[in-house]
C-alpha cells in the first residue's frame, strides 16, 4: 500500500501548481499550447492520485478483519459481515473455522460461491454452508485457492482489479490552436474588404488636376456553423462508473475537434458548411517539382512575400508522411538538410516556418499560412456540454450528453494562404 500521506501531499501540491499555471496563463507568462500540454500531464497524474486515495479508503473500510493469531478460532468480525459489501464473498463463522483448521493442518481446500454466473458444482466431499461450498483437496503450496480455482468447476473467487483509467483513442492536435481567434457577438460576422484600386497616385504639376483614386470594396458575411455530437449512458453507469462518464466527456470533444480540423482545411462553404482554407477562392498555389523539396517550400514562401498580401508565412501544415519524406532530404554528401542532429528542434521547422504535422491534411499537399494576415477563426460559442433527455430516455433511465460548438473561419486575405501540390505522398518519398 503506498504512503497515503505522501499521496495526499502530492495531490495538494498539484492543486497549487495548477493555480500557479492558471495565473501564468492569465498574465501571458506561458502560451496556451504550453499550458494545455502541462495540464494534460497534470490531469493524468491527478487521476492516478485519486485512484490511490480511493483504494486506500476502500481498504480501510475492511480494516479489522479476521485475526489469524487467535489460536483455533477464526471468526469474521461483525463489522465486516454487516457492511453489505460483496455478500457472496463473505462466509459464516463455521466456514472461517474450517478454513483456519485446514491452514493449520496444511490441508488444501477450495471455496465456491453462487455469484458470477449461477450455482457452482460442488467438489466431492464438500461441506455445505448456505451459498458456500467448502471441500477438502490435496495438500499443496497454493494453500488458499481463491484466484485460480481447482479445475473441478469452482471458478475464481476474486474479480480482477479494474485499471483506473480507460485506454483512450489517440487524436491529432487541434489545428485551431495555431490560428488567431475572434469572438462573435452575434450569430453572424461581417467584414469589409478592400479588393482593388482604380487609378493611381502620380506626380502632379502645378495647376493640373490630381489623379482620382477609387477603392473597390466588398463585404464578407459569415454565419456561425455548429459542430455537434451526442451520447447517452445509463443512470447505473452514471452513478457506478464515474470514470467512464469523465472519459466520455473528454472523448466526444476530441472527435468534434477532428471534424473541426477537416472543416477548417476542406470545408466546401456550401449548405451551411465552413469554407475551408484549401478551398477558398483566390489562394496562391505552387506545384512542387522535387527532388529537393525544401527548394519548393522556399519558392512558395517567396511567392507569398511578393504576392498581393505581402505575406510572410509562419505555419506550414503537412501530412506526417509528406513531412517525413521532406525532412529526410539530403545533400550530395548524404547529410540531412534539416539539421545535422535530427533530435534538435529545427527538425520541426522549414526555412524558419513552424511545421504542423497532422493526418487531417492529405498526403502530397501542404498549406502555408500567414496567421497574422489571412484572417481569423470566429467563435460564437466555444465547446459546451449539456445534458437532458429525448424520446424515451427518462423511462429507460438514460442520461444524454450533448456536445457542441459554433464556429467559422474568416479568410480576409486569400493571398495570405498558399497550397503546395506535388509533395511526396509516402514515407519513402515517392
Amino acid at each position: 500500500m503506498p504512503n497515503i500521506h505522501a499521496i495526499k501531499q502530492r495531490y495538494a501540491e498539484l492543486e497549487r501548481e495548477t493555480q500557479n499555471k492558471i495565473d501564468d496563463l492569465e498574465h501571458d507568462r506561458i502560451s496556451v499550447k504550453s499550458f494545455e500540454g502541462w495540464f494534460n500531464r497534470a490531469q493524468a497524474e491527478a487521476d492516478q492520485l485519486r485512484a490511490g486515495i480511493k483504494a486506500y479508503n476502500h481498504a480501510q473500510s475492511y480494516r479489522g478483519g479476521a485475526d489469524l493469531n487467535a489460536g483455533d478460532s477464526f471468526t469474521a468480525p461483525p463489522d465486516v459481515r454487516c457492511k453489505g459489501r460483496a455478500p457472496a464473498l463473505l462466509f459464516s463463522d463455521d466456514e472461517y473455522r474450517h478454513a483456519w483448521a485446514c491452514v493449520q493442518q496444511k490441508t488444501g481446500f477450495a471455496l465456491g460461491t453462487k455469484d458470477y454466473g449461477g450455482i457452482v458444482t460442488k467438489a466431492p466431499g464438500a461441506r455445505s454452508g448456505g451459498d458456500v461450498s467448502v471441500s477438502a483437496g490435496p495438500p499443496g503450496v497454493s494453500g488458499l485457492g481463491f484466484n485460480q480455482g481447482d479445475g473441478g468447476g469452482i471458478p475464481a473467487m476474486i474479480p480482477p482489479e479494474l485499471h483506473p483509467l480507460i485506454t483512450a483513442q489517440i487524436h491529432e492536435q487541434r489545428l485551431a490552436d495555431h490560428l488567431p481567434a475572434l469572438a462573435m457577438g452575434a450569430p453572424s460576422y461581417e467584414f469589409i474588404r478592400h479588393t482593388g484600386t482604380t487609378g493611381a497616385v502620380a506626380v502632379t504639376p502645378e495647376g493640373q488636376p490630381k489623379p482620382e483614386v477609387t477603392l473597390t470594396l466588398d463585404k464578407l458575411i459569415l454565419s456561425a456553423v455548429k459542430l455537434a455530437g451526442q451520447s447517452a449512458v445509463s443512470w447505473e453507469t452514471f452513478i457506478d462508473y464515474d470514470r467512464f462518464v469523465q472519459y466520455l466527456q473528454m472523448e466526444i470533444p476530441r472527435q468534434i475537434y477532428d471534424a473541426e480540423n477537416h472543416e477548417l482545411l476542406y470545408g466546401t462553404g456550401t449548405a451551411g458548411d465552413i469554407q475551408g482554407l484549401l478551398t477558398v477562392p483566390g489562394i496562391l498555389t505552387h506545384t512542387a517539382a522535387g527532388p529537393n523539396w525544401f527548394d519548393d517550400i522556399e519558392e512558395s514562401i517567396a511567392a507569398m512575400r511578393i504576392g498581393p498580401a505581402l505575406a510572410t508565412p509562419d505555419v506550414l501544415v503537412l501530412n506526417p508522411s509528406s513531412w517525413s519524406a521532406v525532412r529526410r532530404t539530403k545533400d550530395n554528401y548524404g547529410r540531412y538538410l534539416v539539421s545535422a542532429d535530427p533530435s534538435e528542434s529545427q527538425v520541426n521547422t522549414a526555412w524558419g516556418v513552424d511545421v504542423v504535422s497532422t493526418t487531417a491534411m492529405a498526403a502530397g499537399t501542404g498549406l502555408l499560412i500567414d496567421s497574422t494576415k489571412f484572417g481569423a477563426m470566429l467563435i460564437r460559442e466555444g465547446l459546451v456540454i449539456r445534458t437532458g433527455s429525448i424520446n424515451d430516455d427518462f423511462s429507460r433511465n438514460l442520461v444524454r450528453f450533448v456536445f457542441e460548438e459554433r464556429i467559422n473561419v474568416a479568410v480576409e486575405r486569400a493571398t495570405a494562404l498558399l497550397k503546395i501540390s506535388g509533395l511526396p505522398t509516402t514515407i519513402g518519398g515517392s
